[in-house]
């Protein structure tokens, strides 16, 4: 499943600041793993520094880098991906963001159905708590997500995942 949320004439979520920094920062360091370089990893510094300064972007990034690595210990399988360079998310992106919002807003009932269906155990698991993490930073520096409906996350949970996204 491929979700453009938001998109259209000219009006993305990617084009939001704080999306974009979780969207982009979870395939940077995701493509880091797959490809073995750390190309990824230096465009995610590079995002993350121009967006937030290189105080606030190193220690959002680092968040960021905790939590992706905590997805990808512990869940089932992968978690997919798209190229950076696309404006589309995936069921994964979009619930591994959603996950980040729901906590930003109060919401762990809703983060817990998304970390759930990425195949980890809530927020009471090392993803959850990494999660967390992402979103009071984000808040910290300012940057605060837009709220996902819980409606919007089991639509995107009832979708069955593909074997690849990238």
């Amino acid at each position: 499943m491929a979700t453009r949320w938001g998109c259209g004439a000219g009006n993305c979520l990617l084009e939001r600041r704080p999306e974009r920094l979780v969207v982009l920062g979870y395939r940077h360091w995701l493509a880091g793993y797959d490809t073995g370089s750390i190309d990824p990893w230096e465009m995610a510094w590079t995002l993350f520094a121009g967006e937030l300064g290189a105080a606030d972007g190193r220690a959002t990034l680092a968040t960021v880098a905790d939590w992706v690595r905590e997805l990808r210990a512990r869940s089932d399988g992968s978690p997919r991906f798209y190229p950076h360079s696309c404006r589309w998310l995936c069921r994964d992106e979009c619930l591994a963001l959603a996950a980040v919002s729901a906590l930003q807003h109060g919401d762990p009932a809703s983060a817990t159905v998304s970390l759930a269906a990425l195949g980890h155990g809530g927020t009471g698991c090392g993803a959850g708590a990494a999660a967390g993490s992402v979103a009071d930073q984000l808040f910290h520096v300012g940057q605060v997500l837009m709220p996902v409906p819980p409606a919007v996350i089991e639509d995107i949970v009832s979708r069955p995942p593909r074997d690849s996204y990238h």
